[in-house]
């Protein structure tokens, strides 16, 4: 199952707030950096600012409506997660659903080796998965502290399971001996708490809440907090306002990509009669559809209607029995009606989307509001009397999804149906509206056509009793009157139908919609939409340069191999270098425990160098209770807890494994002398800084080794497939330059980019030049073993390409020179029409490349 581009970018935005985290080490810091870096505006005149119920626990969002694969993306992102807070062992997760329907049909999934979830996750991690409920886990079902450590732990419970008050919610809490081997790997002698709570807390798991909008309670959050995670994320189609959404995906997104039946068709018929008859009409003019098409496209569809009865409240109720009576009374055949209420599971335990399955009505009340997915259901027809409330806000996200995410052949196949009789149809379409709202959707997602009115035929037959019905003279609706209104159509044939009016349209609708959409609603190309856009300030690409779009800037790609579609061609990042990399044949730090200085005083707070590799350092006066308990205890056991300082230290170190990271640290105390262990136990946390540092040193050193390495096997080439976005969204935008590719460039330059980008304006063959906001989304960006984001990017009128990096008289040092190295490589390997300067406004660097400004005027004039 291939990522969507939407679930794709979900992802992309978890990796940047990572990133962002792992820089400032606070959660609330890398959420607003995170949107800053976005140049969408947060707080009062923005999103909501970022809200920390959960204390110094990353706790973030993704906003994805129904139907988008909420389940699917949160699985691809585990690996993401545990990369980016750098966890190597004992990566254990609690996947919190909010009913027991969800619950069973999430556990099912992800323990079919053979569905997409869990494809995903064996390739992730290498194959070392397994999955747990909560009885597994009560039991020690292959939960231990032997089985945990060096793989995917992935708990699927409910909310409940630590929220209940009963006696069996009550046992995530006690003691448990079958949870002992956990307590015993945590050094603990007479553990105290083996529970299953206590034994999550230590972990620290990374938590992902399903239908998060059902957990924002006191409750829920106490609940939370107990499980004590190192990260929270949350997955909904309607977040609350103290959600930290960081990905806003739209419906109009869900329904580019095929994943949706939008819009919603709203008919609005005479009576409960009507609406059954043409809900089984419309279902079997949409089967003769699914069948043209199959012949097409192969793909099987069997469309099915939802019945929703109403609740059992008098006698008068058109109850579920009452719908099935009157369906087989139609010579419906029984086999192909079940009933799905909170006391009679008709479905349970079949697979609807089987060509095998009879199943083409399903008749419920409400069961259906969540935990059931069926693509093959496609119209919603609410049997209530005209002046019953109609309520079909919880259940019309269950008709949404489209059938093996694929558009039809056929239109009607691509829509969702609503059939209900009312007086007061407006309320109805406010409950539509609700609904669509609660899917995460909108109300320019429906349509409510204007349709003639078919009075019902005049005999009445009374309906046979079932059990519960009464003699009223409302029972008294002819079924053989939807027997014969049926055959009455049939041999009309289709074009004179009523059916063949809510199909036409319909059709008519669908178009509209789709015309609407591509002019309005802001998903054109990569442009900014939604909730984001609504934030930002966004310049498109002025008129006169339009022709930039057939303009492809060459990046780096690399063939990897993977287990599930073997060898790909993917854009490089220096990640990608880390797999590689081992601590085995690496040496030890020199001399780390010498020092001139107080190495006490070292900096421990001081940020470490862009690499991304980073760690979170204790305060002084952690470190000062730190030293208190080290000198209360024996030689042998001061040592050890400076070890695992030291192991500390080196635990965000993904690339390796957690043995080999304790083998490096044992090759580094093993050797020391009395007077070193002296040392490391008065500078245990300095000795850490300084082994960290080498470490990303010795990781660095290999990254850009590997990478010119594969460029010399060609395992690492460039591809031509960046093209500009049509539209940027700088926050400080409003530069008043000429030649400016966009209406507004980001308005950020200091001094020496000012001068230097003046002169090159003025030269009369430059076309048009764009400042490259680093680190911006969709900015162009030289993706080497490091990833350098030259200054400006600027056109000749001749088509040549040019990137200028700008760089000080003081900036002439290794990362300039690196930046030098990787920026003439890439022009190198991109061939004719591409170039690479570094400039400074006097003197030029020792290197090729590195030119003084009227010498780069000089170059440019001759292009």
């Amino acid at each position: 199952m291939e990522l969507k581009t939407y679930q794709s970018r979900c992802l992309s935005y978890l990796d940047q707030y990572l990133d962002e985290l792992s820089k400032v080490g606070e959660p609330s810091s890398a959420y607003a950096n995170f949107w800053k870096n976005k140049n969408v505006r947060i707080g009062f005149q923005g999103l909501p600012s970022y809200s920390s119920v959960l204390g110094g626990c990353p706790h973030v969002c993704f906003k994805v409506p129904t139907g988008g694969g909420k389940t699917f993306i949160a699985a691809a992102a585990l690996r993401k997660l545990f990369q980016g807070l750098k966890v190597s062992n004992n990566k254990l997760v609690v996947w919190l659903v909010p009913s027991d329907s969800i619950l069973e049909q999430t556990l099912k999934s992800f323990k079919d080796p053979t569905h997409p979830y869990r494809l995903r996750l064996e390739n992730d991690f290498n194959g070392r998965v397994e999955v747990y409920s909560k009885q597994d886990a009560l039991a020690g079902r292959g939960f231990n502290s032997v089985s945990v450590e060096d793989q995917l732990s992935l708990l699927i419970v409910s909310y409940d399971s630590f929220r209940a008050k009963d006696k069996e919610g009550r046992k995530v809490y006690q003691q448990n001996g079958n949870l002992v081997s956990f307590a015993q790997s945590f050094g603990e002698e007479n553990p105290d708490d083996a529970s299953l709570v206590g034994i999550i807390s230590k972990i620290q798991p990374v938590v992902v809440v399903d239908e998060s909008h059902n957990a924002t309670s006191d409750l829920s959050i106490d609940m939370l907090k107990r499980l004590n995670p190192r990260f929270v994320l949350d997955l909904t189609a309607t977040p609350k306002e103290t959600s930290n959404v960081i990905c806003y995906v739209s419906a109009r997104e869900l329904k580019a990509e095929q994943m949706v039946k939008l819009p919603v068709i709203a008919y609005n018929r005479p009576d409960q009669n009507q609406v059954i008859i043409d809900a089984v009409d419309l279902r079997n003019h949409l089967e003769a559809v699914a069948k043209e098409d199959m012949k097409k496209t192969g793909r099987y569809i069997r469309p099915i209607v939802l019945f929703q009865a109403e609740p059992k409240t008098d006698d008068d109720s058109t109850t579920f029995d009452k719908i099935k009576a009157k369906l087989v009374a139609a010579h419906i055949p029984e086999e192909q009606i079940a009933i799905k209420t909170a006391t009679k599971n008709e479905i349970r335990g079949i697979e609807l989307s089987s060509n095998h399955c009879p199943i083409r009505y399903i008749i419920t009340v409400n069961a259906l509001k969540e935990g059931w997915d069926c693509p093959f259901a496609y119209i919603l027809a609410t049997i209530a009397n005209r002046s019953s409330k109609v309520d079909v806000e919880q259940i019309l996200g269950r008709i949404l999804r489209l059938p093996h995410t694929a558009e039809n052949p056929s239109q009607y196949l691509n829509m969702g149906y609503v059939l209900t009789s009312s007086d007061d149809f407006s309320a109805t379409l406010n409950q539509i509206i609700k609904g669509l709202n609660s899917a995460g959707f909108s109300n320019r997602d429906y349509r409510a056509p204007s349709i003639h009115e078919v009075t019902p035929a005049p005999t009445q037959i009374p309906l046979p009793q079932v059990e519960g019905n009464s003699s009223d003279p409302t029972d008294a609706i002819n079924p053989n009157n939807i027997s014969d209104a049926l055959t009455s159509r049939e041999a009309k044939g289709q074009g004179e139908t009523p059916t063949s009016e809510l199909l036409s349209k319909a059709a008519q609708e669908g178009d509209q919609y789709q015309k609407e959409s591509d002019a309005n609603d802001g998903l054109l190309g990569d442009q900014p939409f939604g909730e984001e856009a609504e934030n930002m300030n966004i310049y498109s690409i002025n008129e006169s340069f339009k022709d930039i779009e057939k303009i492809a800037l060459p990046r780096f790609y690399m063939h990897i191999e993977t287990p599930l579609f073997g060898i790909q061609d993917v854009p490089f990042s220096r990640e990608m270098l880390d797999e590689s990399f081992t601590l085995r044949d690496k040496p030890i730090p020199p001399n780390v425990t010498n020092s001139s200085e107080n190495i006490y005083l070292y900096d421990i707070d001081k940020t470490s160098d862009d690499s991304g590799i980073k760690y979170q350092k204790l305060s002084n006066a952690q470190i000062d209770d730190f030293k208190k308990q080290l000198d209360s205890k024996p030689q042998a056991i001061r040592i050890s807890m400076c070890r695992r300082v030291l192991l500390y230290a080196l635990k965000d170190f993904s690339q390796v494994s957690h043995k080999e990271l304790v083998e490096y640290v044992d090759r580094i105390v093993s050797p020391m002398t009395p007077d070193e262990l002296q040392s490391l136990q008065a500078n245990t946390y300095a000795i850490a800084d300084r082994i960290h540092a080498y470490v990303v040193n010795l990781i660095e050193e290999h990254r850009k080794k590997t990478f010119y390495d594969g460029i010399e096997k060609q395992t690492i080439f460039v591809k031509k497939d960046y093209s500009f976005p049509l539209s940027i969204s700088p926050l400080d935008g409003g530069s008043g330059k000429s030649k400016t590719l966009y209406s507004s460039e980001k308005n950020d330059l200091n001094n020496t980019e000012n001068a230097i980008i003046d002169d090159l304006i003025a030269l009369d063959n430059v076309r048009w030049w764009h400042r490259i906001a680093a680190k911006g989304d969709k900015e162009f960006f030289i993706n080497g073993w490091i990833n350098h984001y030259p200054d400006f990017i600027l056109g000749t009128n001749s088509g040549n390409v040019i990137l200028v990096e700008v760089k000080g008289e003081d900036r002439k040092n290794d990362d300039s020179a690196e930046k030098l190295v990787l920026g003439r490589k890439w022009a190198s390997m991109a061939g004719k029409g591409f170039s690479y300067y570094m400039a400074f406004l006097n003197d030029e660097m020792d290197a090729d490349g590195s030119v003084q400004v009227n010498k780069l005027l000089d170059i440019i004039k001759s292009l």
